[in-house]
């Protein structure tokens, strides 16, 4: 009936006007503030990081203006140059801040995918959805990773958001303008990291099982226009998609996934983890209210698709044929997909309330866990700050005859190209050292170990560091550190080495 209130199970026999909450609801009344805090613990400290080495690419490209990013990046293959120019207006060089504004398009990027996926849970899953599905994709570990990084990934998950959503609303109420936002965001996509095409890709097969269901009827000629529209959107940066499909051969560095790899990344263990533990808790608190949640088979098949198609695609590709390319940043919009099949998941169980309670205990238990700002005071694993530290420290007491730095590309493009060059102005094999300018002469080694390097250090001791008293060398590959430090003692060399992350710093000195 209608204005009729009902008195939850803990209220029967309570005296008048005694409001009894059950422990559901204390929980969910805090909920702001566990969120507030739990981002805080989850985002602040790799935001104040310095950066690694493919942010250092990114400052290089993005210093000097938009006009020299969009030049440097076009003879960069894999490259966004929408990115480069965007990350243009916050590099400044100098500031005490510098690393930090690098990474706020990024910022900006997750911020937008989050809204776009409370938007399109809201409408597929109905009201309470969408607070789910956000805590759920803020929280996921990869978009706290890349969210936090100065590089495409968090922009390009919020261009694949917005088309998921775009698309999905024109398929309901047919209004052009979504049809136009689509075309538009799609393009996005495309403009911000190519490889996240994949998500175009279930997009047709959505539209294709909405068609069989009679949802296109009518419409086709204007869905093939916007797909030309997307195209010709595209056609400025073909030549760059190109380049790219001419060096790939110049860009593989991961080994072959296993199995463990492709379930670890489709179902990070420790997120998954909490997940459950709160789960049991939710239950435990018996205040959950199962909502039916029916969705059409179109709708299941593209979240699905959009959770796990990338990822088995790039894992065929790299176990079956040359490429190696299950690479998780390259399928982060992997994480925008789960959040809505997890969050489909906690309202049919939960309830939208409920489900929301679920979300925030299950971050806060893992990923936002006060307790994980112990280990936030180390270095960040690939950060180039302290390792730059060390070559200074190991630097110091050498007066005007500052050692010289040996430093292996982290780029696997400089086997192929010029890296004997070194920190050339136009080249981008070792922006390490323009992020983070020494004083010391680099002594440039490229990407793979072969018996070229060996003759090359040979070459060097036999001239260049014949009478040098003292060499450094920088690695983040474990491996080359006996195969130099063999070179080094027949030459006369001990050698001593630290470890300030996943990078080895080896100091040389002549006996």
């Amino acid at each position: 009936m209608r204005g009729t209130m009902q008195l939850a199970p803990e209220a029967v026999g309570e005296p008048a006007g005694k409001i009894v909450r059950s422990p559901l609801d204390r929980v969910s009344g805090n909920l702001g503030f566990l969120v507030t805090i739990g981002l805080a613990i989850a985002y602040l400290p790799p935001l104040c990081r310095s950066l690694w080495v493919d942010e250092a690419g990114t400052y290089w490209m993005a210093r000097g203006g938009p006009l020299a990013a969009l030049v440097k990046t076009w003879h960069w293959p894999g490259q966004s140059l929408l990115y480069a120019v965007i990350t243009s207006f916050f590099c400044f060089d100098g500031f005490p801040l510098r690393d930090l504004l690098l990474r706020v398009p990024s910022l900006i990027g997750a911020a937008a995918a989050c809204y776009f996926l409370f938007r399109l849970a809201e409408d597929i899953f109905g009201r309470g959805a969408g607070r789910i599905a956000a805590v759920l994709f803020l929280f996921h570990p990869v978009t706290i990773d890349l969210a936090t990084q100065a590089r495409p990934y968090a922009l390009a998950m919020a261009a694949a958001a917005a088309s998921f959503w775009t698309l999905f609303r024109w398929t309901v109420d047919r209004r052009r303008a979504w049809l136009a936002a689509w075309v538009f965001s799609s393009a996005l996509i495309l403009y911000f990291h190519y490889m996240f095409a994949v998500v175009l890709g279930v997009q047709a097969v959505f539209l294709l099982m909405e068609a069989r269901r009679g949802e296109i009827r009518g419409r086709w000629v204007g869905l093939l226009a916007a797909v030309a529209g997307i195209g010709l959107l595209a056609a400025p940066i073909l030549p760059h998609i190109a380049l790219l499909a001419r060096e790939a051969h110049t860009l593989p560095f991961t080994s072959k996934p296993n199995s463990w790899d492709l379930t670890g990344f489709l179902t990070p263990s420790l997120f998954f983890f909490g997940l459950v533990a709160a789960a049991a808790l939710v239950y435990f608190l018996r205040a959950a209210e199962a909502t039916p949640c029916p969705i059409s088979s179109g709708t299941l098949a593209a979240v699905f698709g959009w959770w796990a198609a990338g990822p088995l695609l790039l894992f065929g590709l790299s176990n079956f044929t040359s490429l190696q390319m299950f690479v998780p940043r390259y399928m982060s919009y992997s994480g925008l997909g789960l959040a809505l099949l997890l969050t489909w998941g906690a309202i049919s169980a939960f309830g939208p309330r409920a489900g929301l309670v679920w979300a925030v205990l299950g971050a806060m238990a893992t990923v936002a866990n006060p307790l994980s700002l112990v280990g936030a005071r180390h270095a960040g694993p690939e950060e180039l700050g302290p390792v730059m530290r060390l070559v200074e420290a190991a630097s110091a007491n050498s007066g005007d005859a500052l050692p010289p730095v040996l430093f292996r590309s982290e780029l696997p493009e400089s086997d192929f190209y010029n890296w004997r060059a070194g920190n050339a102005p136009q080249s981008y094999l070792y922006t390490p050292f323009a992020a983070y300018p020494m004083k010391n002469r680099l002594l440039p080694l490229p990407y793979r170990w072969n018996t070229g390097v060996n003759d090359h250090i040979l070459s060097l001791l036999a001239s260049d560091l014949k009478t040098t008293p003292r060499v450094i060398f920088v690695t983040h590959d474990p491996f080359w550190i006996p195969q130099v430090a063999a070179l080094f003692e027949r030459a006369g060399f001990t050698y001593t080495w630290m470890q300030p992350n996943n990078f080895f710093v080896v100091r040389f000195e002549r006996r």
